[in-house]
């Protein structure tokens, strides 16, 4: 089992109200969200040897604990005009590319409290020959996870080395340095 199938077996369903996966990002990378006692609970059931991280974030974000969130999100969402993106684009609520779902609100408010699919993103991306990817954000977090990614669909091989990983900044480089 990978590092991401271990975690993910030890979130049994009764502690599913609890804590979620949050995200799936790699072959070795997961996100737990929830409670946080809840969370240390599954950290120390965990066997010997798979590593952890405490993320700083400011809520359980793709959880359950989302949930009262919801209501307001979905007011707010009523206001904005969602339309169907004109040129293909992956969905990290379903890990696939998405074309008419992703303009209806209720993509929305199943994604505020869904787990993220990146894994999965990147794994559709590849099989649809993409060999391009940009990241636009303020470090380089996702394409490390996206060349993770590769290396465990891809390998080593050729394939994997002619894929272009391009980040837009770095929080640690000025902007010229990293473009």
């Amino acid at each position: 089992l990978t590092a991401m199938n271990t975690v993910i077996s030890t979130v049994e369903p009764k502690l599913l109200s609890k804590v979620a996966v949050a995200a799936t990002n790699g072959p070795k990378s997961c996100v737990l969200a929830g409670d946080s006692d809840w969370v240390q609970l599954v950290i120390n059931a965990l066997p010997e040897g798979v590593g952890t991280s405490k993320l700083a974030v400011s809520h359980a974000f793709h959880s359950p604990m989302m949930n009262d969130a919801l209501v307001p999100f979905c007011e707010v969402l009523k206001t904005v005009t969602l339309k169907c993106p004109k040129i293909p684009i992956v969905s990290n609520l379903e890990g696939k590319f998405t074309y008419n779902s992703i303009a209806k609100p209720s993509h929305w408010e199943a994604h505020l409290p869904g787990c993220v699919k990146f894994s999965a993103g990147v794994q559709t991306l590849i099989g649809a020959n993409v060999n391009v990817f940009l990241e636009v954000g303020a470090h380089p977090t996702l394409s490390t996870m996206g060349m993770q990614c590769a290396l465990k669909y891809l390998g080593k091989g050729p394939k994997a080395k002619a894929l272009a990983w391009i980040t837009s900044m770095h929080s640690m480089k000025t902007n010229k340095e990293t473009m």
